[in-house]
């Protein structure tokens, strides 16, 4: 972004018109790919012996690639038109600086605007909410439901046909991830370590396409499922509570520092009311008649992540009392612990494990000062420079030691993170058999 001000703060054009470009694919070329970085793999170098190995793609099918032009801005016309011209961009930095960070969450929101859902994008999110097998015409059911849905949030679908043939259609370019047995699809899996569920960060990297419009609808849902009492909560502790792990799961979503996170999330409410999710009874928050289904469907935008961000914070116990690793390194245990817990059935979504999230996770721990992160050289050896990677170690107010009050510090925040875990499913009460079975098998939900 600020090279793109640049001439105009030098004052070289008048003027600079920005067009947002929305750019969706139904499937994606490097999508396979970027799930093995996702695993830490080493990414693969361009080569001439590569181009000529990947002719194969040139008779598979891709599907629609959807561009869509946006409204033009006019950094001049945005200055004036939301600081009254009051903004000298041409010899003040920090207004400078301002501009540049406001600019750049208006184009995204209007990316976000432009941006047309693909099928795959849908598919990918309802195998993902039910990876435990979903019949057909349950999908088509849920696809039914999601393109009504997306359509009233403000956005667009690209699909003209059925909701049944947008179903077959979207399978097919995703076939590689599904398997089918008796008419139940459920994401592709693989038995061997490093290996499982590669094809949840391949159906992630599609979900990924609807975060913008489901994200903090899951938070609330999410918070609404761990903290209710009986089906209800009081609307003031539901704020707090989403204001928490909005917090915590900060850098998973696009948002504006100077808006109010708690009136952004009291209004989702109020949507969510509109939307039939929620219902209001006084001052407390309750589900709304026939929508338990689809509050545990969008509360699945968030349970990985919650995952990931406690696992990471686990992690930080092995630094203890006073350890040195290379921020490289943490994250590699992180994501090793991830992997094991998925195996061990102590988490059930493997993308928890994503590079990217856990290395979110890392800034996220010393944004809130758990952790910090020192540039350092290493190998330095005569004529030798060495190279800087940053090296992670816990502050001292996390630290295991003579003061106990620290030492018992990360473990308060360990709990914390996992108090927005997804609850256990619970088949031992008539309720928690309902709640659990409905969460599983959608099916069920019409008997």
């Amino acid at each position: 972004m600020n090279i793109c001000m640049d001439p105009f703060i030098q004052k070289k054009v008048p003027d600079l018109v920005i067009v947002p470009i929305s750019i969706t694919y139904e499937k994606a070329l490097e999508a396979e790919l970027y799930s093995n970085e996702l695993q830490g793999e080493q990414k693969v170098k361009e080569s001439f012996s590569g181009l000529l190995k990947a002719r194969s793609i040139l008779n598979t099918d891709f599907g629609r690639i959807n561009i869509i032009p946006n409204e033009p801005i006019s950094v001049k016309s945005f200055i004036e038109k939301n600081y009254g011209g009051k903004m000298d961009v041409h010899n003040d930095e920090g207004a400078r600086k301002r501009v540049s960070t406001d600019l750049g969450y208006a184009i995204t929101g209007s990316l976000n605007k432009g941006l047309v859902i693909t099928s795959t994008s849908i598919l990918a999110t309802i195998l993902l909410a039910y990876r435990k097998g979903i019949s057909f015409d349950d999908i088509v059911s849920k696809v039914e439901w999601m393109r009504d849905d997306i359509v009233k949030r403000g956005s667009s679908v690209a699909y003209e046909g059925t909701s049944k043939d947008l179903t077959n259609d979207g399978l097919a370019l995703l076939a590689s991830l599904v398997s089918k047995a008796r008419n139940v699809y459920i994401p592709s899996t693989f038995n061997q370590i490093g290996k499982q569920n590669r094809s949840a960060l391949i159906l992630d990297y599609y979900r990924n396409q609807l975060i913008h419009l489901y994200g903090k609808d899951g938070i609330l849902a999410a918070v609404f499922q761990v903290y209710n009492q009986n089906g209800k909560i009081h609307r003031e502790k539901l704020l707090a509570e989403a204001e928490m792990l909005t917090n915590i799961l900060w850098l998973e979503f696009i948002n504006n520092p100077d808006s109010s996170i708690k009136m952004d999330l009291d209004q989702n409410i109020t949507e969510m009311v509109h939307r039939g999710l929620l219902a209001i009874d006084g001052d407390q928050v309750t589900i709304a008649s026939k929508a338990e289904t689809r509050l545990s469907f969008v509360s699945q935008m968030v349970w990985p992540l919650i995952d990931a961000y406690w696992i990471g914070s686990i992690s930080l116990v092995s630094l203890q009392p006073d350890l040195r690793v290379q921020r490289k390194v943490i994250v590699e245990r992180m994501q090793w612990i991830a992997e094991k817990m998925f195996v061990e059935n102590n988490i059930h979504h493997y993308e928890s494990s994503s590079m990217e999230t856990l290395q979110n996770c890392v800034d996220l721990l010393a944004k809130q000062g758990l952790i910090k992160c020192t540039p350092t050289v290493i190998g330095k050896k005569g004529k030798s420079p060495g190279v800087e990677v940053e090296v992670v170690e816990l502050t001292a107010e996390y630290r295991e030691g003579s003061d106990r009050e620290a030492s018992k510090k990360l473990h308060d925040w360990i709990e914390r993170i996992a108090m927005f875990r997804k609850p256990s499913n619970n088949y031992a009460t008539p309720h928690g058999l309902r709640s659990a079975v409905i969460t599983d098998f959608p099916v069920l939900a019409k008997l």
